[in-house]
């Protein structure tokens, strides 16, 4: 019984699968300005081995995009908490930069959801970017999602108003209520320091800011 119980878990997790994911479609507040953020991800495969596109950025309200990406990896299972991801990242805004892309996603202790990715750039720069977060289940329906996000700069790239070993990061928290679980609208606030790397700005480096934003989203999948 336990053979053919193996057998059957093996198979199954073979078994290819589709989803789409908008881990956040956000307005952010701050003072004097609003915004609209998203990031989420499209996958098809298996459990052990799957093609991912991912996707992130912001804009100004009725303005041109600020921050944007896309990228196309393979993420494969490397043990039963993490899996490995390689693969390209296109930037949307800014000089042209096209990068190859390396690192784990998966579970740390205590349940915290963590991405960490190395990039190097056609230009030979490079950076890494580390994520974290939790879902933290008041409720059945309430979830306080506490996050943290940092990126780290290999070397100044003046070109993107890069001149800091750490140019950006965000720490925050996210209340949501889960009217289905693929459908919760949130409310949330995050601290976040970044620098514009806008082209005007260049020459001297960039312009950093730090700001508090109040944050209404909502997170669905399928």
């Amino acid at each position: 019984r336990m053979a053919a119980a193996r057998k059957l878990l093996m198979h199954e997790g073979h078994m290819t699968y589709s989803q789409v994911l908008a881990e956040r479609l956000e307005l952010r507040h701050r003072s004097g300005s609003s915004s609209f953020a998203w990031e989420g991800e499209a996958s098809t495969g298996t459990d052990v081995s799957r093609f991912v596109l991912e996707t992130e950025g912001d804009a100004k309200l009725g303005k041109a995009l600020e921050e944007g990406e896309i990228q196309a990896k393979w993420r494969r299972a490397i043990n039963p908490w993490f899996n490995a991801e390689f693969g390209l990242r296109q930037d949307l805004v800014g000089p042209a930069r096209t990068y190859l892309t390396a690192g784990v996603e998966g579970l740390l202790p205590y349940w915290i959801e963590t991405q960490a990715l190395v990039f190097v750039s056609n230009k030979g720069d490079v950076h890494a970017r580390l994520e974290l977060e939790t879902d933290q289940r008041i409720t059945q329906r309430l979830v306080l999602q506490p996050s943290a996000e940092i990126e780290v700069a290999f070397q100044d790239v003046r070109e993107l108003g890069i001149t800091s070993p750490i140019p950006e990061w965000a720490i925050g928290a996210r209340l949501r209520y889960e009217i289905q679980p693929y459908f919760a609208p949130y409310i949330g606030v995050e601290r976040r320091k970044e620098h514009t790397g806008s082209q005007e700005h260049s020459a001297s480096g960039g312009r950093s800011f730090a700001s508090t934003n109040v944050l209404l989203g909502l997170r669905a999948w399928f």
